[in-house]
Formats: C-alpha cells, sequence, structure tokens
C-alpha cells in the first residue's frame, strides 16, 4: 500500500538519498554512458556495490498510480472565502513522476521499503518520496485505485463536491447562517479508505450576506422558480434598518424591489414601510421663511393639499404652495436625474407636467431633501421618498407573482396601466383587484380598519385627470384619485446604497451588515 514517508523513515531515507544522488553523479560523469537506459543500469549497479539493494521491478498488469502530491492550485495559503457569491471552484493539481519510457520501473529498498527511480521535470534522475507496495515491486500486480475525497466540517455551513473531468472542487453555501470557519478536507484514497497522502486541510469563511448584485445574478430553470424566491424575499423584514418610524405601532421595514429603474446600470435594493406612517412622522417644506405641511384627516389619512381657482387665479394650500411646478426643481433633489428614472416612461417622452396638481404632488412625493428624514442614521441608505412609483409597484409584483403587469406614461397627464404588457391591451386608469390582498406579508396591500388609511399614494401622475395621482387601496385595486383624498396615507421607500449587504437570519428576516 502507498502512503507518505512517515516521520521515524527520514533518517534512514536520507542516507539512501545520498547514496542515490553519489550513483547518479558517478553515472552521468562517465562520458561512455549516453541513453537513459545505460546510466540507469550504472546507477543500480553503483546502489548495489555500496551496499544499498536497487533491483528492477515486475512488470504490473494494470497501470501504476503515479500521483506523488496533489495541492490547490488558487487558493493563498491555507483559507479561501465563498463571499458573497456562495460558491467557489478550486482546482487540484497533480504532481505525477515521470515514467522512464522503454523500461520497467528500478526501484531502491530503504529501511524494508521500496522508492522508484524517476524521472524529474527536469530530466534527472530522483528517488520518488512515496513509498511502493512491495506486491508491486515483486509480483506485478495491478496497484490500487485512488481518487479524491472531499468532506466539510459542516455540509449545513459549506457543501463541497469534486468533479473529476474538470479535476475542481466546488464550495457551496448551505442553509446554514454561521460565519465560523469551516475546515474542508481533501483525501487522496484508495477504495479501502487509506489515504496515499497527508490529506490537505483547507479553512473556508461563508459570508451569507448578499448585495443587489447577488439577486440578480441568480438563474432560474422556470419561471415558476423565480417567481418562488422572489416571493421569499421581497416582503421580509429588515429588522436592523436604523430609522425607527414609531414605536407604538411596531413600524418596521420590508424589502419591496430589488433591481434597476429605467435605464440605470446600478441596481439598488428598496424597503418599504410596513404600514401607514403618522402625520406627525410626515415632512414638511420651509419656503422664504413659510412652512408648509399636509392636510391631515387623521393620524394616518394625510392628502397633499388642494388647489382651486377663483378668478383665474390660482390659490392652493396644503403642500402646494412650496412646489412652484410640477417638474423636478434642482433645489429640491439630491439627483434629479435618478430621481426621474423612478417615473421613467414619463420623462423619458419628454413629458413635465408644468403646473399640473398631479405633478406637483409628484414632486413632494420625489423631494429626497425632505424625505431623508426616514433615512437611517448608519450610512445605509442613499435616499428616501414619499412611496413607490408605479413602475416600481409593476416591477416589484411582476418579479414575486410572474404577471405581465406594465404602466405606460400616455401623455402630459400621466400613466395608464395594463395586466398584459406584452400584447400592449388593456390599458385603463383605474384596475380592480389588481393587486392579491391574500399575500402573508401583506406587502402590497395593508389591511383597512376604522384607524388605517384606506390606500397610500403612489408617487406617479395618472392619466385620468391632471389632478389624480396613482393609489394602491387595500382591496387591491390600483387606480388614479384626486390629490385631495383624505382617506390614503403614506408608506415610505428607501434606496439602499448598492453595495449594501443583507444577511438572512433562522427566522426569515435580514439584517443589514
Amino acid at each position: 500500500m502507498t502512503r507518505a514517508i512517515e516521520s521515524r523513515d527520514r533518517t534512514e531515507f536520507a542516507k539512501v538519498q545520498e547514496a542515490f544522488a553519489l550513483a547518479y553523479l558517478e553515472a552521468v560523469s562517465d562520458k561512455y554512458l549516453n541513453t537513459d537506459s545505460e546510466i540507469l543500469s550504472r546507477i543500480i549497479s553503483n546502489m548495489n556495490a555500496n551496499g544499498y539493494t536497487a533491483r528492477q521491478g515486475a512488470t504490473a498488469t494494470g497501470d501504476i498510480d503515479r500521483v506523488t502530491a496533489i495541492s490547490l492550485k488558487d487558493v493563498e495559503g491555507n483559507e479561501t472565502s465563498l463571499g458573497t457569491s456562495k460558491t467557489k471552484e478550486i482546482e487540484i493539481e497533480f504532481t505525477e513522476s515521470t515514467e522512464i519510457s522503454g523500461e520497467t520501473p528500478y526501484y531502491v529498498l530503504a529501511d524494508g521499503k521500496y522508492y522508484e527511480i524517476i524521472k524529474n521535470t527536469a530530466g534527472d534522475f530522483e528517488l520518488a518520496t512515496t513509498e511502493t507496495p512491495a506486491n508491486i515491486v515483486t509480483n506485478g500486480e495491478t496497484p490500487k485505485t485512488y481518487s479524491v475525497k472531499v468532506s466539510s466540517s459542516n455540509s449545513d455551513s459549506v457543501g463541497v463536491s469534486y468533479n473529476s473531468t474538470t479535476k475542481k472542487i466546488t464550495l457551496t453555501s448551505g442553509a446554514s447562517t454561521t460565519e465560523s470557519p469551516v475546515t474542508i478536507t481533501i483525501r487522496y484514497e484508495d477504495e479501502d479508505g487509506n489515504a496515499k497522502f497527508t490529506p490537505i486541510s483547507l479553512v473556508a469563511s461563508v459570508s451569507n450576506a448578499v448585495t443587489v448584485a447577488d439577486i440578480l445574478n441568480q438563474t432560474f430553470a422556470t419561471t415558476a422558480d423565480k417567481t418562488a424566491f422572489y416571493q421569499g424575499f421581497y416582503g421580509c423584514v429588515v429588522t436592523n434598518y436604523a430609522k425607527t418610524i414609531d414605536t407604538s405601532l411596531n413600524d418596521q421595514w420590508k424589502i419591496f424591489y430589488a433591481g434597476t429603474m429605467g435605464d440605470e446600470t446600478e441596481a439598488h435594493i428598496y424597503l418599504i414601510a410596513d404600514c401607514y406612517v403618522k402625520y406627525s412622522t410626515l415632512p414638511t417644506k420651509t419656503v422664504s421663511g413659510t412652512t408648509y405641511s399636509f392636510m391631515k384627516n387623521t393620524d394616518l389619512k394625510v392628502c397633499f393639499g388642494s388647489e382651486w381657482r377663483d378668478g383665474g387665479i390660482l390659490h392652493a394650500n396644503g403642500m402646494f404652495p412650496a412646489y412652484r411646478t410640477g417638474s423636478m426643481i434642482d433645489s429640491n433633489y439630491a439627483t434629479v436625474a435618478e430621481i426621474k428614472k423612478l417615473n421613467y416612461d414619463y420623462f423619458n417622452s419628454g413629458f413635465f407636467g408644468t403646473d399640473q396638481c398631479n405633478m406637483r404632488a409628484v414632486a413632494i412625493m420625489l423631494d429626497t431633501n425632505i424625505w431623508s428624514s426616514f433615512m437611517d442614521s448608519n450610512g445605509k441608505a442613499k435616499y428616501s421618498i414619499g412611496g413607490p412609483t408605479v413602475e416600481m409597484l409593476m416591477k416589484s409584483y411582476n418579479d414575486s407573482h410572474g404577471t405581465d403587469y406594465g404602466t405606460k406614461a400616455t401623455g402630459e397627464t400621466g400613466y395608464k396601466i395594463t395586466k398584459t404588457v406584452t400584447t400592449d391591451s388593456g390599458w385603463a386608469t383605474s384596475i380592480s383587484k389588481m393587486i392579491s390582498k391574500t399575500d402573508t406579508n401583506k406587502l402590497y396591500v395593508s389591511e383597512n380598519t376604522n384607524t388605517n388609511a384606506e390606500g397610500y399614494w403612489v408617487a406617479s401622475p395618472s392619466n385620468g385627470q391632471d389632478y389624480y395621482m396613482m393609489e394602491m387601496w387595500y382591496n387591491g385595486m390600483v387606480s388614479g384619485q384626486n390629490c385631495t383624498n383624505s382617506d390614503v396615507g403614506f408608506r415610505p421607500i428607501v434606496c439602499l446604497n448598492s453595495d449594501v449587504e443583507l444577511e438572512r437570519q433562522e427566522n426569515g428576516t435580514y439584517i443589514i451588515k
């Protein structure tokens, strides 16, 4: 049985190696010896003359396993990390002895063990450092078959597999959320489980945190698989987003959407307040020393205000007087171009909605300055706004329900919606029961009670009228309604930085790393 040299063998083997080196040096210095066969014959003669047994082995009936060592090619030191990709391939490199062409193998005996005479990569003869079983040397029996076996100290944290064709080990993150180091063991063993050399140990560190890129780079065999994944991701609570809305309401932040908006190249994860926020938490706007506020019906039912004309003169109250037009005003927004992509089809179509009541309301909802009060204290949020846009709402719902919903800015006034965007039909300003209200996590629809609002404002103009905003109702209807509707509330949206990592917990919630 082939095995690595044990520590007690080293002194004897070192003596044999030294004698072999001298025998080889004497052989190659003889100018009359030109061929490998002639040099090898002299080595054998020299070794035997010096009291070391050297002999030609019997012809094996099968291929002799000539692997003398294995190593990991693309791992520095003895550690690796799966990172957020959750998987890693590591190639095994095999070091094999060079067979002497045209000759039956020769061996040297050291302390009762046979070591083959091989050629190294430089073309010089040397002794293999791995023992060859005596039965192979003397009887030519078929050597044992060896193969790579890999295992993990905790397969629930890191699973391992080996592909003998590619010679690569694949490390895959398991279901456990532990980040303790996991030891991977690589063995080169025979069919009886006996290792040929000392097994290799590799320490792998695992991160169960994911970025938005990890989410979007996933592949799914079927649409149903994709839908199932997003149903398990959207609506999950992020427990440590460092912004408490109202402890009395036990407010939480839920994952609403992961992806890009419009023609963005940078994707983000968006969180939504899981219920309507109180009037006392809503922002105000101060212009030229005057502070403007939303109009309150109840703590949770709030509207923008109202506009009317008297003798041709435009009058407004609530938040409206603080916003001169419905177009984006540079001083009101952290990144105007990025915020416009939230209503991409509207602005990309060249619409502005100047002085429209509904576009003033959109400007209010997308004013990142005033809604910054909902940003966390740890710098994990890029910006916050007063609610999702209709484009974001439909993108999220399509991901988690496999639907074909679409939005289209059909004019300066605003958007229409459809359940069948691929057929480009069924466009309307209002669709009843468009959104399922049976979702267990109530991500899209909140329950309607005597105290709750009946829906929440969506930050997009409706094509119904120039004073209509899109709204998401408790009964699943998406529709355009008057900006002065006093039965509607706000569910702010937070855009997390693109490099934020979310780590899933055993109870199904997430934390920000």
